[in-house]
């Protein structure tokens, strides 16, 4: 049996720097630190799908290894779950039983899939916030860790322009500057990366970052695009045709894409069908135009995308 720590398929950075950060974080033999309750012995960081580019990026510039791919945990003893405790974002046969720790910081979770779990989801624009906060509370200045939860926390937040980011996520991210500062060529540097998963191709983008949720219409797939200079980029015609083709691949019949361009802080919500284009603009209180729809603002996910959930 092995303890491990793990996020939801293709994790983005926030949900990789906390799985290495927590895993770090349970490895210190500080008295009083680690609860019996929470396992003993070695955490291992393991990863279900791809590590995107920004990620990858910034654990090249830290020199972190990436966590390793897995396919399932069936030899699990614990597990600590981070960035996400929604069922339907990991493998149909997680052992949900063996979850004894959540770290998270989104809404309406299926508190009841983990019944043997501590559950800390804290309303935060950044996960990682709430895991750098357990190392300043700890006393604990590990720099390449908390350099990681730093970006973790500027990439979640979109430089703190997101309405989700709260003075916690500032709070905590001022205080590791003031040991360890990040420049504004760094942040940009990380942004930029971004856009390399455009030249793999349209479809493994959209493929790249999937949320699906279970709610009174059934199950909805929401994915997720944000970097500077999107629009331009982006084919809406080929995206919308992409659309379809990956909802059909995943047999949901309600599917769409966020596309966030964070360099005019506009986002593009673009659905695969006529259907999907009528719950959400019934939802977000907007008429779809050809089954896609410009906000003047950056959508996120977590906030803009909550239904009521089905039973």
């Amino acid at each position: 049996m092995k303890n491990y720590v793990t996020s939801y398929h293709n994790p983005d950075l926030d949900g990789i720097a906390c799985m290495i950060a927590m895993a770090n974080l349970r490895a210190q033999s500080r008295p009083g630190l680690v609860p019996r309750s929470l396992g003993e012995g070695k955490w291992v960081v393991v990863r279900f799908g791809a590590i995107d580019f920004e990620s990858q990026f910034i654990l090249e510039k830290l020199r972190l290894p990436a966590p390793r791919a897995v396919s399932d945990l069936s030899d699990a003893g614990a597990i600590i779950l981070v960035d996400t405790h929604h069922k339907l974002q990991l493998p149909r046969d997680f052992p949900s039983d063996k979850v004894i720790q959540i770290i998270d910081h989104h809404p309406n979770g299926d508190d009841a899939a983990f019944p043997n779990a501590e559950i800390i989801n804290q309303t935060t624009g950044a996960a990682a916030s709430i895991v750098a906060n357990m190392y300043l509370d700890a006393g604990i200045w590990d720099e390449k860790i908390l350099r990681l939860l730093a970006f973790a926390i500027i990439s979640n937040t979109q430089e703190f322009t997101n309405s989700t980011a709260s003075d916690f996520d500032r709070n905590v991210y001022a205080k590791i500057l003031e040991k360890y500062p990040i420049s504004d060529n760094e942040i940009s540097d990380m942004m930029a990366s971004r856009l390399k998963i455009l030249e793999v191709g349209l479809r493994t983008a959209i493929e790249s970052d999937v949320k699906v949720f279970d709610t009174k219409f059934g199950k909805i797939g929401v994915a997720q695009l944000k970097m500077p200079g999107l629009f331009s980029a982006l084919d809406l015609d080929e995206t919308e045709k992409e659309l379809a083709i990956v909802a059909h691949d995943m047999e949901l019949e309600y599917f769409l894409l966020n596309a966030g361009d964070t360099k005019i802080k506009q986002s593009v919500v673009i659905t695969a069908n006529a259907k999907t284009a009528e719950i959400i603009g019934n939802h977000l209180g907007v008429k779809f135009e050809n089954n896609r729809h410009v906000f003047d603002r950056l959508l996120l996910r977590k906030k803009d995308f909550v239904f009521d959930q089905g039973k």
